[in-house]
């Protein structure tokens, strides 16, 4: 491993942004953006409903992702429309 220099610019944590739609009660927001992984005030949710995870991307992934959840047929459709059926019944 080599060694950085001061003056060098640290890498920045990979953003992601949760494109799925809100948990009740504060939980998660669409569009809210993350450093550093996925929250672990989720981990309950992202057991019980896996879909939630794959609904982080990245940012610069946010337009084409948001058309593929529009886009009947689409993984990202059926991902979106789990989650939805996970908070209609009740995310807690």
């Amino acid at each position: 491993m080599t060694a950085r220099k001061k003056d060098e610019p640290k890498e920045e944590a990979k953003a992601l942004i949760y494109c799925g739609p809100n948990l009740p009660n504060g939980i998660l927001s669409r569009f809210a953006v993350y450093r550093g992984g996925i929250p672990k005030h989720l981990n309950e949710h992202l057991k019980k409903c896996p879909s939630l995870e794959k609904l982080f991307v990245p940012v610069d992934s946010l337009s084409s992702t948001l058309l593929a959840i529009e886009t009947m047929g689409t993984a990202e459709h059926a991902l979106y429309q789990e989650v939805q059926a996970y908070v209609k019944g009740g995310a807690r």
